[in-house]
């Protein structure tokens, strides 16, 4: 007895063929894509110091299942090679301050008023490696603050030119690409000065398959910062303790910080 007619097996074929089609056609790199993002970081690895602002709306998957939605601002100033200031601040009310001089981390829980001091390597990228490292959460941002950026290219097994879109309020390019773990989007500015203006990272494989939205509105180039910028000092009665991690929002499942 047939199981299957001809009819039902050309049938078969001919949808195998389009589904491999359409397969191959995926995993391409789309060109317009991967140039839009080339000229984004080879215009930021240029930048000797800059500014940024923006927010960030993140998930955080619980251990049963939930998934809950925060926010944060974000402030970042850099002066490379070896210079960092940041400050987040949460809708919870937690703000951190973080400063790097070249030499030393230093960490402010401002509403607790206490602090931690570690040494840090020489420069920014490997310091961001060592923080990566030590919180042990994913933070996206921080990926657009190292001076070589070209780890960025090959991150993607896909790249799509979506097309023109407006992000932040700036007319830009909107890039969408893929790899085995996450998906990612970035909105990158039509101009002379193709700042990234928002990011949305989706992390397929973990519980609850949480997603990270940052929208940067405000990035600034000054030629140089003052070096106060990125000195500590402490607050009058400050707490100085061995160690402070900031604490992520409450789940043991993970999700995007």
């Amino acid at each position: 007895m047939r199981v299957f007619s001809k009819s039902t097996i050309i049938l078969l074929i001919v949808l195998s063929v389009s589904v491999q089609s359409f397969a191959a056609e995926k995993t391409q790199l789309d060109l317009q894509a991967v140039s839009a993002l080339q000229g984004a970081i080879s215009f930021l690895e240029s930048l000797k110091s800059f500014e940024i602002e923006g927010k960030a709306i993140f998930d955080v998957v619980q251990e049963d299942g939930h998934r809950l939605q925060f926010e944060r601002s974000t402030r970042l100033v850099l002066q490379r090679p070896d210079k960092l200031y940041a400050e987040r601040f949460r809708d919870d009310g937690v703000f951190h301050k973080l400063w790097y001089d070249g030499s030393q981390v230093s960490i402010l829980d401002v509403g607790k008023n206490a602090y931690t001091q570690f040494r840090a390597p020489e420069s920014i990228d490997d310091t961001l490696d060592m923080l990566e490292n030590l919180l042990q959460e994913p933070h996206p941002l921080a990926d657009l603050l190292y001076s070589d950026l070209g780890f960025l290219l090959e991150l993607p097994d896909q790249a799509i030119y979506v097309g023109p879109s407006t992000a932040a309020g700036f007319m830009c390019d909107h890039l969408a690409f893929r790899n085995a773990d996450i998906d990612w989007q970035l909105w990158v500015e039509r101009s002379d000065t193709p700042f990234i203006r928002k990011v949305v990272v989706t992390y397929r494989n973990q519980p609850g398959i949480p997603q990270f939205v940052a929208y940067l509105q405000g990035w600034k180039t000054p030629v140089e910062i003052q070096e106060k910028a990125f000195s500590f000092t402490p607050p009058a009665k400050a707490n100085k303790l061995s160690l402070l991690i900031p604490p992520a929002a409450q789940s043991n499942a993970g999700g995007a910080q």
